[in-house]
């Protein structure tokens, strides 16, 4: 065989190969050459028991300088998997005649199989990714790591429903979603036998509140237990991250920890990704602390990188049409919500002080003069709420005693108005204290719409040119528009999504000159998309040909005796007086820019 050079990347990542077998004793790894080995790699593959994926190449005559860099891979695997190298031929025969049909490994090829056994009975949850050639050798990396992240995520998920109880199997109850209590972490339900039970925060999904997955009337169903008067639901099981968001698409994430350069950002409960501020912000003085807010809800885009998922709040705004996240109870509602965040430290603090294991939120600063009033106002509650208690206590045993005396009786009697007017002290301090929890929500809503803000502008800078760097508009067009171009597309993607040949119309230019700068950028984007083909976003701004009249029946607009037809996509939604692309598909084979329009405005 003739030798093959070694294939590098060039993605500014590591290179997925460069030496290749050459394995030194790295965790995780294991290479076998005896064919007596074939048994044991086939009862790890087959152990019902088994928690992590196991990742297997196959090598046949890769040598020296040639195929897989396996402690790259290795490294960019991880320590929650395995990988196995083995030699093509008789061991490979061996593993064949030990596993079902079509699910061996055989010649230059990598496969990953999953912790759960599906893939016995169905060979395509475990796909095999043969190397042919060493140009197939990344591209067949960055699919096997994409396989491996759904298996941890949905391992991870299955773990999560079984530490919260979502297994549901016998003693099943049903009934219907009530009120919600203690700042939405308990949901009162009204079963259909006419008792009542609750559903906790910490058994169903810890992370949030259970209003946040429940909606008023749902049918819920679960194991009701009495002795706790609580009822525990299933959780539906996950379709995995790149299943649920395509590449490219807008997910909402939950900020789950944070720090000055990286955040954790969890898609599905269980599964947090890492986003690091150059993600965020193109300025270099910026923190994350300065831009996000622990507990917030946020809009991140999916992207890949190498088969690894990556976020990036670069390019983002908050118009575009974001994926709905996953339902976790039948018949819930998605469990992220964009604009409802976790309650502060302070506010948490006082929803465990108000109603005993009501569960934490995400803590955040809040730093104001309002959070230290709300501090001892809530201590001066828990002094009075104490000595209520005692007077009260006092008073029953002072009616309870025969032997009193008038004198008693009076001191009852006054230890009776001064509960009563201790009572009426707490009930003003308990409004005090709502009061002050309002205002520190109001502040912290007013301080994520300002890091909101914050964050657009930072992502934001240097996407166009900050004065012309031409002569024409038209030539400062194309310079921008590539520009947008190079943001807007994924390095990996770029190959496969260049910017197609376009024209300029008569009017597209001057429709772009009055513009305000935020909204120019905006139809740029929308038009890398058209001109790209890229796919997600594309579908997602709802191209479709603009119609003689508003009827849905009526003709398509048409020129060049109806060779060439109209067109209309989305550049913004959800926004006033919201702007639309209307644009040419011509006779040949290019687009033509016709104008910016304002979503009212049907003329070409």
């Amino acid at each position: 065989m003739p030798a093959r050079r070694r294939h590098r990347v060039s993605s500014g990542a590591r290179a997925i190969t460069s030496p290749s077998l050459m394995v030194k004793d790295l965790p995780r790894i294991r290479r076998s050459v005896d064919v007596a080995d074939a048994r044991e790699l086939a009862e790890v593959l087959l152990d019902p028991d088994r928690q992590d994926p196991v990742v297997v190449l196959s090598t046949q005559q890769f040598t020296g300088d040639e195929g897989v860099d396996v402690e790259d891979l290795a490294s960019m695997l991880g320590e929650d998997v395995t990988l196995w190298i083995v030699p093509n031929g008789p061991f490979t025969m061996a593993l064949a005649d030990l596993l079902p049909p079509r699910t061996q490994v055989f010649s230059d090829a990598l496969r990953v199989y999953p912790a759960h056994l599906g893939w016995l009975d169905d060979p395509y949850q475990s796909p095999l990714h043969l190397l042919r050639t060493p140009a197939d050798i990344r591209t067949s990396i960055e699919l096997v790591l994409r396989d491996v992240e759904e298996c941890l995520s949905l391992t991870r998920w299955g773990k999560h429903k079984e530490q919260t109880g979502g297994m549901v199997t016998t003693a099943v109850r049903s009934g219907l979603v009530g009120a919600f209590l203690a700042e939405g972490s308990r949901a009162v339900i009204a079963l259909d036998d006419g008792g009542r039970a609750l559903i906790r925060q910490e058994s169903l999904v810890p992370e949030v509140p259970t209003s946040w997955l429940l909606s008023p009337g749902q049918r819920v169903s679960g194991v009701f237990d009495p002795a706790t008067n609580e009822l525990r639901c299933a959780l539906l099981g996950a379709s995995g991250v790149a299943a649920h968001y395509p590449d490219g698409s807008l997910a909402l994430g939950l900020v789950t920890s944070m720090s000055a350069s990286r955040a954790d950002i969890m898609l599905f409960p269980g599964a947090a990704f890492p986003l690091t501020v150059a993600d965020v912000s193109t300025n270099d003085m910026d923190t994350l602390e300065d831009l996000l807010t622990l507990g917030e809800v946020l809009i991140v885009r999916i992207d890949r990188d190498a088969g690894r998922l990556r976020l990036t709040m670069l390019d983002v705004d908050d118009d575009e049409r974001v994926v709905p996240p996953p339902v976790l109870v039948a018949g819930g509602t998605p469990w992220l919500e964009y604009g409802r965040n976790l309650p502060s430290a302070s506010e948490a603090r006082t929803q465990e002080t108000d109603t005993a294991g009501a569960g934490a939120g995400v803590p955040t600063s809040v730093g104001s003069d309002r959070g230290t009033a709300l501090r001892d106002t809530q201590i001066a509650l828990e002094a009075a709420r104490a000595e209520i208690g005692i007077l009260r206590e006092e008073r029953l045993q002072l009616r309870r005693d025969p032997l009193n005396s008038p004198t008693i009786r009076t001191q009852a009697d006054a230890d009776s108005q001064l509960l009563a007017g201790l009572e009426d002290e707490l009930i003003r301090a308990e409004r005090y204290n709502q009061q002050l929890q309002g205002q520190i929500k109001d502040l912290n809503d007013k301080l994520s719409g300002l890091r909101r803000k914050l964050r657009s502008s930072r992502s934001d800078s240097g996407k166009t040119s900050a004065s012309p760097a031409f002569l024409t508009a038209a030539a400062q067009l194309e310079h921008d528009l590539y520009l947008a171009w190079v943001e807007r597309i994924p390095a990996t993607e770029k190959a496969t999504h260049p910017l197609g040949r376009y024209r300029l119309g008569q009017e597209f230019v001057p429709s772009l000159a009055l513009l305000a700068s935020d909204k120019r950028r905006k139809a740029l984007k929308a038009v890398v998309d058209l001109l790209s083909a890229f796919d997600g976003p594309l579908q997602a701004r709802d191209p479709h040909p603009l119609r003689v009249s508003s009827a849905g029946d009526s003709p398509t607009v048409m020129r060049a005796g109806g060779a060439e037809s109209c067109w209309r996509l989305s550049v913004e939604q959800g926004a006033e007086a919201a702007r639309r692309l209307h644009y040419w598909r011509c006779a040949d084979g290019l687009i033509e820019l016709s104008r910016v329009v304002v979503h009212e405005d049907f003329r070409p």
